[in-house]
C-alpha cells in the first residue's frame, strides 16, 4: 500500500449522510471483524454441548449395559439442564454483535444464562425434545415402510420432519425474546410463531446457512473423523450469528420498536447518536478538504 498511497495525506472523512451499506455487506463486514471473537463464543458453547457428545458416546461405544444406561441417563439430564440457558446466553451475545456493540463474553454469557434460566431452559427442553422425535422417525419410519412394503409410512416421516423445521423457525426467535424482553413464556413462543410468519423468507435464509453449515462439517466428519477437532471453533457461532443478524431486525419491528412507541419513547437501541440540535460538535465528515502534510513547511525558530 505504501507504494500507492501515502499515509502522510488526510482524507476528506466519511459523511454521515452517505448511503446506507445493504445488510449483505454489512454482515460479512461484522463476521470478519468479530470472527475470532466468535471463534471464543464457540468454544465457550461447546463445553455445554458435552453432555450430548457423551450421551451419543454411551448409546453407540459403550458395551457394558449398566454403563452405558448410566452415562447416558446423567449426560441427558445435564444437557436438558444446560443446552436451553447456554443458547440463550449465545443469542445475547450475538445480539450485542448484530448491533454492533461490544460484550463481555465471559459477563455477558454468565448474566444471560443465569437470569434467563427458567424461561430458556423450557425452551431448550421442548427443542431437545423435537430433535430426538425427528431423529426418531427417521429412523423408525423407513424401516416400517419396508416391513409392511407400505409407502404411507413416509407420511408420517415427513410430518415430523416438517414440524421440526417449524419449530426451528420459532427457536430463531423465541431465545432472541427471551434475553432483549420481559414478556412471559406463553407470550414468547406466540410472538415466536407470529413473527416465524412474517419473516418466513429471512428464515429460509438463515435455515439454509444452517444447514449448510451444519451439514458440510457433518458430511466433512464422516469422510474425516479428524475434522471434528473443528466443531468446538467454527459452526455454532456462526450459525447463531447468522440467525440472530437475519431475525432480531424483525423483533425490534415487530415487538421493541412499537413499545417504546407507545411509551413516547424512541428504542435505546435506535438511538445511538445524540440529536443533531444538542450536538455540542458538528460531524464535518465528507466536508473537510483533505491536507497534504507531505509538502516541505517553512522552517521556523525551534523552541528546545
Amino acid at each position: 500500500m505504501g507504494l500507492f498511497y501515502s499515509y502522510k495525506k488526510t482524507g476528506s472523512g466519511i459523511d454521515k449522510n452517505s448511503p446506507e451499506k445493504s445488510r449483505i455487506v454489512v454482515y460479512f463486514e461484522i463476521l470478519l471483524r468479530k470472527f475470532w471473537k466468535l471463534l471464543e463464543v464457540n468454544l465457550l458453547y461447546t463445553v455445554f454441548l458435552i453432555p450430548a457428545a457423551l450421551v451419543y458416546y454411551a448409546l453407540f461405544y459403550m458395551t457394558d449395559l449398566t454403563s452405558k444406561l448410566a452415562v447416558a441417563s446423567v449426560s441427558t439430564i445435564v444437557f436438558l439442564l444446560v443446552f436451553g440457558p447456554a443458547t440463550a446466553a449465545v443469542f445475547k451475545i450475538m445480539r450485542s454483535y448484530a448491533l454492533e456493540r461490544h460484550s463481555f463474553i465471559l459477563t455477558d454469557f454468565k448474566r444471560a444464562f443465569t437470569e434467563n434460566y427458567k424461561k430458556s431452559f423450557a425452551m431448550g427442553v421442548i427443542d431437545i425434545v423435537v430433535m430426538f422425535s425427528v431423529y426418531a422417525a427417521i429412523e423408525v419410519y423407513p424401516n416400517m415402510a419396508q416391513v409392511k412394503d407400505s409407502y404411507l409410512m413416509y407420511v408420517p416421516m415427513v410430518l415430523s420432519i416438517s414440524l421440526g423445521i417449524g419449530i426451528l423457525f420459532v427457536s430463531f426467535y423465541s431465545y432472541l425474546l427471551i434475553v432483549a424482553t420481559d414478556v412471559s413464556f406463553k407470550n414468547v413462543i406466540r410472538n415466536s410463531i407470529v413473527l416465524t410468519i412474517y419473516a418466513i423468507k429471512k428464515n429460509l435464509i438463515s435455515f439454509v446457512v444452517t444447514i449448510v453449515l451444519a451439514g458440510g462439517f457433518a458430511v466433512l466428519a464422516i469422510f474425516n473423523i479428524y475434522t471434528v477437532w473443528a466443531f468446538p471453533f467454527v459452526p455454532a457461532a456462526i450459525i447463531i450469528f447468522t440467525i440472530t443478524f437475519n431475525s432480531y431486525p424483525v423483533i425490534q419491528k415487530y415487538v421493541i420498536n412499537p413499545y417504546y412507541e407507545q411509551k413516547g419513547e424512541v428504542n435505546p437501541e435506535l438511538a445511538d447518536e445524540p440529536d443533531e440540535d444538542d450536538a455540542l460538535f458538528e460531524d464535518m465528515g465528507g466536508k473537510e478538504k483533505p491536507v497534504d502534510n507531505s509538502k516541505k513547511s517553512k522552517k521556523g525558530k525551534t523552541v528546545s
